[in-house]
């Protein structure tokens, strides 16, 4: 009885660790940290040509994006939710007026992450909602269209910051507006850099 009790009482607490002093011990687990939040800015150069003859192309883009990881051993498996918002105004080459417009892209992503130390990739693809507005002396448009995209990007950790994640994406997107028997692709290519705060909930 005594030998048992001085076994349980010399190595409890190796048998206690945590899942985090687990996966700070092996080379192939995750960070526990499962949610992400922050703030994004970037570059969107929407495709339509008609776009491009009015506004300055690219345009930049400022956003917030959520994020939750369901690690699996070595990789994770996310899900983002980002909305971003861009405006511009511009010069009709029929009228002679100014033009504004508006475009604020809802998009919820799917993830493949691989983990590698500081730096993780990614791989995803998901759905969008353009919420978009043109106002001119004339007219008013405004209305929302759905679209997809498709993405590639990394996400790094700095050193000595254990809660904050940098993130660089590439993303390609369409979205299909139709207005006045006009087709108009409000999607594009955009590249944006993030800065997010990661914890647990």
């Amino acid at each position: 009885m005594l030998t048992a009790f001085l076994i349980l009482v010399i190595g409890g607490p190796s048998f206690a660790q945590s899942d985090e002093d687990i996966s700070q011990k092996d080379g192939n687990s995750v960070s526990p940290k499962n949610t992400m939040a922050g703030i994004t800015m970037g570059s969107f150069s929407i495709a339509s040509d008609r776009f491009k003859r009015i506004f300055m192309n690219p345009s930049t883009v400022t956003g917030i994006e959520a994020s939750y990881l369901f690690p699996i051993k070595s990789h994770f498996l996310g899900l983002t939710l980002e909305v971003r918002g861009l405006s511009q105004t511009g010069h009709s080459t029929v009228t002679n007026r100014n033009i504004y417009f508006s475009l604020t892209p809802l998009t919820l992503t799917g993830k493949y992450m691989a983990y590698l130390s500081d730096f993780t990739p990614y791989l995803g693809a998901g759905i969008d909602l353009f919420f978009y507005k043109e106002e001119s002396h004339i007219s008013l448009i405004s209305g929302i269209t759905p679209g997809l995209h498709i993405e590639g990007g990394i996400y790094y950790k700095p050193p000595l910051f254990e809660f904050i994640k940098i993130r660089a994406v590439l993303r390609i997107s369409r979205a299909f507006a139709k207005e006045n028997d006009i087709k108009v692709n409000l999607g594009g290519l955009e590249f944006g850099l993030g800065i997010l705060y990661c914890f647990n909930i």
